[in-house]
């Protein structure tokens, strides 16, 4: 035996196999006991979505604090207390919270906010309360003074629209999409259909199908599946013709390590270096970026932040290693030099200048 280590699962799971362990004679009350810790029960206490119900995610951020929570869309404190005191339930919606927003917090069923992470304010005040919270949610543009925000696809949800959070499962990128039927359908039909609508209009539309957090070419490929069988499904129901390349967005340290394989069902790469950076350095930004950056940069360790230009180094040898690896699998797709151009200094860290031919992959 070379390793054993502690088996994950969920709460819910944790209590299960512990009881059948008893009902089994396998262990005593006593031994259950310990087998379920106390963070674990008080995650049981939360409410919690149906798991068979068919949802429509518009978007995804950091699970921030646990539990369900459904809800009319405010954007401002003082009406989620209004609807509160007249009985409705409410999801209090900001780029980030503050501790002006604290009444609105708690009258709240949930808090919604496109900033932040783990231990942004609106985190560490939700966990406190006990109360569902998702932070990060990127995706979404927060307009606070006109009471809305806007999602992928063009959706957008008004003060009094109501929505739903889900603060304990935050899965994303290629993973949520493979998890919840028709997700990656719906997405890739409304950009079939938009751009049908483009071209039979005589304009020249060219959009491109991106999966994002792919680890393994099975998941491209499974993706891949999905997004040719919606395009086909657009193109018989609007008798034009698409084409439309399908790639992926390498931020994840295996999927760079795995490129060539992955480039077998990617037409085109992109690289976002957020995600990429904060793996391969192995923290989060959210979480340590105050924490020890400052001492970081006195003592040198840094010499600017992992975050305000791409460190050479490590993440841009990642990127180095895929683009290589990838044109090698697919080698009609460009041929001048087989290296990062150059790297711009800070100020514009997301951009990198590759001379990859036809197929130009991009830094985001």
């Amino acid at each position: 035996m070379l390793q054993t280590r502690v088996g994950k699962r969920t709460a819910a799971a944790a209590f299960c196999i512990a009881t059948q362990l008893v009902d089994e004679g396998l262990i005593d009350l006593d031994e259950a006991l310990t087998r379920v810790t106390g963070a674990e029960l008080v995650r049981l206490m939360f409410p919690t979505f149906d798991t068979g119900a068919n949802v429509t995610a518009i978007a995804t951020g950091v699970s921030a604090s646990p539990g369900a929570a459904v809800g009319k869309a405010v954007f401002d404190s003082a009406r989620a207390v209004e609807l509160a005191a007249a009985g409705e339930a409410a999801i209090l919606v900001r780029r980030e919270t503050n501790p002006d927003d604290l009444n609105g917090m708690i009258a709240a069923k949930g808090i919604l906010t496109s900033r932040g992470g783990k231990t942004s304010h609106a985190a560490v005040v939700a966990r406190g309360m006990g109360k569902p919270c998702v932070c990060g949610a990127e995706q979404l543009d927060v307009d606070t003074s006109a009471k809305r925000f806007t999602a992928p696809a063009g959706i957008t949800i008004a003060e009094g629209d109501v929505i739903s959070i889900d603060g304990t499962s935050g899965l994303r990128g290629v993973r949520l999409d493979l998890v919840i039927p028709g997700l990656f359908g719906m997405q890739v039909r409304a950009i079939a259909h938009a751009a049908a609508q483009l071209k039979r209009a005589g304009k020249d539309p060219r959009p491109e199908i991106e999966t994002p957090l792919v680890t393994a070419v099975q998941e491209m490929e499974a993706a891949r599946g999905l997004t040719e069988r919606a395009l086909r499904e657009v193109e018989e129901e609007t008798g034009v013709h698409l084409h439309i390349p399908i790639g992926t967005m390498i931020e994840v340290p295996r999927g760079a390590l795995t490129a060539g394989s992955i480039a077998g069902s990617a037409e085109f790469f992109s690289f976002g270096t957020n995600d990429l950076t904060q793996m391969t350095w192995g923290f989060s930004r959210d979480d340590v970026e105050a924490a020890f950056f400052g001492k970081y940069l006195q003592l040198g360790i840094f010499g600017v932040s992992p975050f305000e230009t791409i460190d050479r180094e490590g993440v841009g040898q990642l990127i180095e290693f895929a683009v290589r690896k990838g044109r090698a699998a697919r080698p009609g797709h460009g041929g001048v030099p087989h290296r990062v151009d150059h790297y711009r200094e800070p100020g514009a860290h997301r951009i990198v200048d590759m001379l990859v031919g036809e197929q130009l992959p991009r830094i985001c």
